[in-house]
């Protein structure tokens, strides 16, 4: 197996904010509160944090499938 593929790939927040199309402010409030899992490299208080993308994949999977569930619910409460 190549090593690079044993490589956990990684996304600044500001990246993860223009992915997602949300504010880069919300984007590190989720990570500071742990919403997102994230990495925090260095203690300085303008040290860079990391998004892992299987970390994001997962949160995004997550919310797919609450939205998804809140939809259904909705509409069986309609009926």
């Amino acid at each position: 197996m190549p090593r690079s593929s044993q490589i956990p790939e990684y996304l600044r927040t500001k990246d993860v904010a223009r992915r997602l199309g949300l504010s880069h402010s919300l984007v590190r409030r989720w990570t500071s509160t742990g919403v997102i899992p994230s990495h925090k490299l260095g203690d300085a208080p303008r040290s860079p944090v990391l998004v892992a993308v299987a970390d994001l994949e997962r949160f995004l999977a997550a919310h797919r499938r609450e939205a998804a569930e809140e939809v259904v619910g909705r509409a069986r409460a309609q009926q």
